[in-house]
């Protein structure tokens, strides 16, 4: 099975290192964004969230560290910590924050192996362990096998999310998805809606991760990937409503 593209941003000051790695990770396969500081690396995360986030420690405007504290623990984003600051104090202190710590300078294959390492860690198997939506029976299958029964909006905000997971669709778009004009919709309605799913993701998989999540000043992403499919026969009571 080929290897997945991976999403990077690369949060790097200094010009000329930034667009050599930027460079030399597309050819090495990876889809790249880049971002010069802290603001414009948040501004990037609030549009798109990326597999793989590399982060400087000094920057012109703050700590990686600090950046990373925030991030740490997002679920799907892996952190990796590349910076000249390389004592073993320093090293420490950085992979409390992050998945992996390397110095400055650094070969980019070395990084791309380092990132494709990660995302193996840190991404469950497709295989049993995956999350399927079945758009005929209007279920929501969990990794441990439970079955999620939804209603055609839950459906349809569902089937809207994982078109493009990880990926902030807006509030206009899951308005549209949902039948409605965005210019008169009542935006309360669609959070219920997503509120109610939430609880019951959450009352059939206690133990796993925030499934959806809300994007600040935005709309909503799935914070995982989740496979459509199509298992109900032509014979299912909810094939035929």
């Amino acid at each position: 099975m080929p290897s997945p593209t991976l999403s990077v941003l690369i949060v790097e000051d200094h010009p000329d290192l930034l667009d050599d790695m930027q460079f030399g990770l597309q050819r090495e396969g990876f889809t790249v964004q880049a971002a010069a500081n802290v603001q414009q690396c948040l501004a990037a995360l609030q549009q798109q969230q990326p597999d793989m986030l590399i982060l400087d420690i000094m920057l012109p405007d703050g700590s990686g560290l600090d950046l990373a504290r925030q991030l740490q623990g997002t679920p799907g984003m892996g952190i990796v910590m590349l910076t000249a600051l390389g004592s073993i104090e320093q090293r420490v202190s950085g992979l409390d924050l992050a998945d992996a710590y390397l110095t400055k300078p650094v070969d980019i294959r070395e990084l791309a192996a380092v990132m494709r390492s990660l995302y193996r860690r840190l991404t469950p198997s497709h295989s049993p362990c995956t999350w399927t939506l079945d758009s005929v029976a209007r279920q929501l299958h969990t990794p441990q096998g439970h079955s999620i029964p939804l209603t055609h909006n839950e459906m349809q905000l569902l089937s809207t999310l994982a078109e493009s997971p990880k990926q902030e669709a807006s509030t206009q778009k899951l308005i549209t998805a949902l039948g409605g004009n965005w210019l008169y919709y009542e935006k309360n309605r669609m959070e219920l809606i997503i509120s109610r799913l939430r609880r019951k993701i959450a009352k059939a998989a206690p133990d796993a991760d925030p499934v959806i999540k809300a994007i600040r000043n935005g709309g909503y992403a799935l914070a995982l990937h989740i496979e459509v499919v199509k298992m109900a026969s032509p014979t299912d009571p909810a094939h035929q409503t």
